[in-house]
């Protein structure tokens, strides 16, 4: 049975357009070499969803809001969610 991480990765952006981009690359970057061709256009194109609608509905403006991002591998899978403001 492969390990399942005790911890997901996870990224703090702000609350801002730009860090779409940023969030689609990490994701796709966390994602071991031989499996990017396969997973990495689906998995970017859910985090450019989850991150715009985060940064449209879930943040008020604020300089100093913040979006959170989770990629959690676990037995051949790749669970990617928790995106929410954070105050």
């Amino acid at each position: 049975m492969p390990d399942i991480p005790l911890v997901p990765l996870h990224w703090h952006l702000p609350a801002h357009p730009k860090s779409v981009r940023r969030a689609r690359h990490a994701v796709t970057e966390s994602l071991p070499p031989a499996l990017r061709p396969n997973l990495g256009d689906d998995l970017g194109l859910l985090t450019s969803e989850l991150v715009t609608n985060a940064i449209r509905h879930g943040a008020d403006g604020r300089d100093d809001d913040l979006i959170e991002l989770v990629l959690w591998p676990a037995d051949g899978h790749y669970w990617l969610g928790g995106v929410r403001r954070i105050m």
